[in-house]
């Protein structure tokens, strides 16, 4: 009878691994939706550029005012908007016109912006390395506290990552470039330590602990389980594949539970308490440094 809860274990994990799948294919086809949405307006602005711009009014390109709450006048804001973003486009549809040749080169740009903006710890599937202790915490029957500590080292590791990443992405940016050195190095130190701290809370501390405390609380459950008569006929053996099995599929169900309120949480708490006094330090840090170099 025994040898039934291993199968029926590898069955509800592969449903809680189909499951956390589909959520992720989900957040992706979300993402999708909302990339083929701006490129939906991205045509409707490269008609309005290309076509009725191209000439004269091409020079100011600005959009014929609307009523604020028409479609329109949302499809010129973001008209407005997109070209802030890339002027670059604007450019391309002025030098060569509305021909294939235009929609080939603007494609291009927008394609090479879009790489340039992928957060390859954030919006990639590298993101999952950060909940490899969760993992980990609901395999620890099976793996042990060493193969727990694996797990929470590849979460740090990419949590350090992560953190080197933001950082240089700062110092190649344009703002970070324009300021003093000490200036510059501050706005790096910040956002790299702002990242390792947010990183930590959201992948590693707390998601970690909410996992250990299910597997706990599992195991508890069965504890009190084992000690009544409904249970005094089973086997040992059977005992040992249901005190390995139960808890673990209990944490691994509640990890893909867990982790968008953990980091909504985390990133509420920040953005409240954590981002402003931080920010505020940052501008009259840099003010400082800006007087002191127009005083040297």
């Amino acid at each position: 009878m025994y040898r039934v809860f291993p199968l029926l274990a590898g069955v509800i994990l592969g449903l809680v691994a189909v499951a956390t799948l589909r959520n992720g294919y989900a957040d992706t086809r979300s993402l999708s939706a909302s990339r083929m949405d701006i490129r939906t307006h991205r045509m409707s602005l490269g008609k309005r550029v290309g076509g009725s711009m191209v000439g004269p009014r091409a020079r100011s390109l600005q959009v014929a005012p609307t009523s604020s709450t028409s479609p329109a006048a949302l499809s010129a804001r973001r008209a407005e908007e997109f070209l802030r973003r890339y002027p670059e486009v604007g450019d391309i549809w002025k030098a060569i016109g509305p021909s294939r040749h235009s929609r080939m080169a603007v494609r291009a740009t927008i394609q090479e912006n879009e790489e340039q903006e992928t957060d390859v710890f954030r919006e990639t599937p590298l993101r999952y390395l950060g909940y490899a202790n969760e993992v980990g915490e609901a395999f620890r029957a099976f793996v042990g506290a060493n193969g727990v500590l694996a797990s929470y080292a590849v979460a740090s590791g990419y949590v350090v990552s992560d953190a080197i990443y933001q950082s240089y992405k700062v110092s190649k940016s344009a703002d970070a470039n324009a300021m003093s050195p000490s200036g510059k190095n501050m706005r790096i130190f910040v956002t790299g330590a702002e990242s390792l701290v947010w990183q930590s809370l959201a992948s590693v501390v707390v998601p970690g602990f909410t996992i250990n405390r299910m597997v706990a609380l599992a195991h508890f459950g069965l504890d009190h389980l084992y000690k009544t008569d409904a249970w005094a006929g089973i086997g040992p053996d059977t005992t040992s594949q249901v005190d390995h099995w139960i808890p673990t599929l209990f944490g691994l169900t509640v990890i893909p539970l867990i982790m968008r309120p953990i980091d909504s949480s985390v990133e509420d708490a920040f953005a409240k308490y954590v981002r402003p006094p931080v920010r505020k330090f940052v501008v009259e840090y840099e003010k400082a440094q800006q007087a002191h170099d127009g005083v040297s």
